[in-house]
C-alpha cells in the first residue's frame, strides 16, 4: 500500500511539473541588470518576439523585434536604450510579445525588472 501511494504521489508530482513547465513557456532569470550581467528572457527558440522595456513613468526605453536566428531561445537586455545609452538604476516594466502566424503580436509576459548601476 505504501509503495503504491509513493508511486501515485510521484506520478502526480511529475504531471504537475510537466504542466507547470508547459504553462511557463516564457520566463525571466535573472530579473536584475547589473554591469556584468543582463536580464535574460527565456523563450521558444522557433518564434519571433518583440521585447519592450518601459521606465516607471511609462517612457519607452527599449523596443526590438527578435527573429529566431537572433535569440536562439534566450533574449538578453543589458540595460541600454535602442540608441545604446545605459538606463539609470531603477525599476522597469518588461513586456514580451510573441508573433503569431498571421503576423500579429500577442502579449506573453508582463513583469517588473530592476537595473542596478
Amino acid at each position: 500500500m505504501v509503495v503504491k501511494m509513493r508511486k501515485l504521489l510521484g506520478t502526480l508530482l511529475l504531471l504537475a511539473l510537466v504542466g507547470y513547465a508547459g504553462a511557463q513557456e516564457i520566463w525571466v532569470a535573472p530579473s536584475i541588470v547589473r554591469e556584468d550581467a543582463p536580464v535574460i528572457v527565456h523563450v521558444d527558440a522557433t518564434k519571433i518576439y518583440r521585447v519592450m522595456v518601459f521606465d516607471k513613468f511609462g517612457n519607452l526605453a527599449f523596443d526590438k523585434e527578435f527573429k529566431p536566428t537572433e535569440h536562439q531561445g534566450m533574449i538578453e537586455w543589458w540595460g541600454e536604450t535602442n540608441g545604446g545609452r545605459k538606463v539609470d538604476s531603477g525599476q522597469y516594466k518588461l513586456i514580451v510579445l510573441e508573433k503569431d502566424p498571421s503576423g500579429y503580436f500577442a502579449k506573453k509576459l508582463d513583469t517588473w525588472i530592476a537595473v542596478f548601476r
